[in-house]
Order: C-alpha cells, then sequence, then structure tokens
C-alpha cells in the first residue's frame, strides 16, 4: 500500500477542508454560536431537504386529541 505524499488529492482536500474552515472562522471572528446560525441560514435557503437526530417532544395524549 501506497503512503499518500504531499501532492495526493487526500492530501490536497483536506488542505482545502482546513482553508474553507478558517475563512468561515475569520468571516465571524471564531464564533461558533454565529457560523452555525449562518449555516442553519443558508440550509434553509438551499431548498434541499434536511435530516434532524434531534430527539422530538413526546405528544402528550391530550395533544393528540386535539388534533382529532
Amino acid at each position: 500500500m501506497m503512503e499518500p505524499t504531499s501532492n495526493s488529492p487526500r492530501d490536497t482536500t483536506i488542505v482545502d477542508i482546513h482553508r474553507t474552515r478558517e475563512r468561515i472562522s475569520d468571516a465571524f471572528g471564531g464564533d461558533i454560536q454565529a457560523i452555525s446560525e449562518d449555516a442553519r441560514k443558508r440550509q434553509e435557503q438551499s431548498g434541499r431537504r434536511t435530516v434532524s437526530f434531534a430527539e422530538k417532544p413526546v405528544e402528550t395524549a391530550s395533544e393528540a386529541a386535539t388534533k382529532k
């Protein structure tokens, strides 16, 4: 198995990922909350379907009855 060299596509991809992360971080002064909010907005604007693994609140019996 060949070891990756500094010119391998994997290395350039990783370098690109780090540059992008740094550019985004600099644009928001390193504020992770601002970065996250911007990502959420861009995700919504994209129109693409997204998946959330966040737990949904449990519906009570009375809430379910009022929906019928």
